[in-house]
């Protein structure tokens, strides 16, 4: 071991020089072993060795370089993992979505369009369906409460044909049955207004009937006071059996007997009078 610049032996011989020589080696020697031993410490050959070193270096580093990609691969797992759920959640979604709106769709029928979409892009670069909507015409037919009924009655069942109607499904439900009563109110009053119409009719023909009637009843009476100047054949024929007449000419000598008529009158002067 190299001991130099600690001079331990020459210390020690400053401090015995009366004592012998062959003490003051033994002294020297034991000097010389504490000394080696306490003041000169031991050297590390590994941390000389450059060579060691940069193995060392290099090892560590490695090890450095591992450890980052094994937390980048963890970090990519649980990304792809997260990825896959999104994607996953949309493929759900847009399921939902495009059966939701083509329920209403279908049962609209004419009263409806066709659906209308919102998407959104997913972690795979896909657009999904996440929202939707489709219009239907909520107005009344014009003058025909009837159809208006049917009409309210067809949007109730659209907006309620999905699976799970939306609070918007729900409001445009209601709309139909308010649409509905005022339909209903509609006919109820038309029919009233029907019957109303049909009463005042009816009850102007009784009327007219009625005047008929009375005008007919008043032509009867006046022919059965009117005086008739000559009857039919049957009325003269029996009014001449009761006078015992056979002829006109009877008839115009009755006459004269009783002194309506005179016998310078020709016959027949009567008749052509009151034909």
């Amino acid at each position: 071991m190299n001991i130099q610049g600690a001079h331990p032996f020459n210390q020690v011989t400053s401090l015995t020089q009366s004592q012998p020589v062959v003490d003051h080696r033994e002294e020297e020697n034991d000097s010389k072993v504490f000394s080696s031993v306490d003041e000169t410490p031991k050297s590390d050959s590994s941390h000389n060795d450059p060579s060691q070193q940069s193995s060392e270096s290099n090892d560590f580093s490695k090890k450095e370089t591992e450890q980052q990609q094994q937390t980048q691969n963890e970090l990519e797992q649980r990304k792809l993992k997260q990825d896959q759920a999104e994607i996953q959640k949309l493929k759900v979604r847009d399921t939902e979505v495009r059966q939701h709106e083509a329920a209403h769709a279908a049962v609209g029928g004419s009263f409806a369009g066709s659906p209308s979409y919102e998407f959104q892009a997913g972690p795979d670069g896909r657009r999904y369906a996440v929202g939707g909507e489709v219009k239907i015409s909520t107005s009344k037919v014009a003058d025909d409460p009837a159809r208006t009924l049917q009409k309210a009655a067809k949007i109730k069942a659209a907006a309620l044909a999905p699976a799970e109607p939306s609070a918007q499904d729900r409001r445009v439900a209601a709309q139909a049955d308010q649409m509905s009563v005022e339909a209903r109110a509609d006919i109820l009053t038309a029919k009233q207004s029907e019957l109303k119409e049909a009463k005042e009719e009816s009850t102007a023909e009784e009327d007219s009937d009625a005047k008929v009637g009375d005008v007919e009843g008043a032509g009867d009476n006046s022919k059965a006071e009117s005086p008739t100047l000559l009857g039919t054949p049957e009325s003269e024929k029996n009014d001449r059996d009761e006078l015992g007449l056979t002829d006109s000419s009877d008839l115009v000598a009755r006459l004269v007997e009783l002194g309506v008529l005179n016998e310078a009158e020709p016959v027949g002067g009567l008749l052509n009078l009151t034909a």
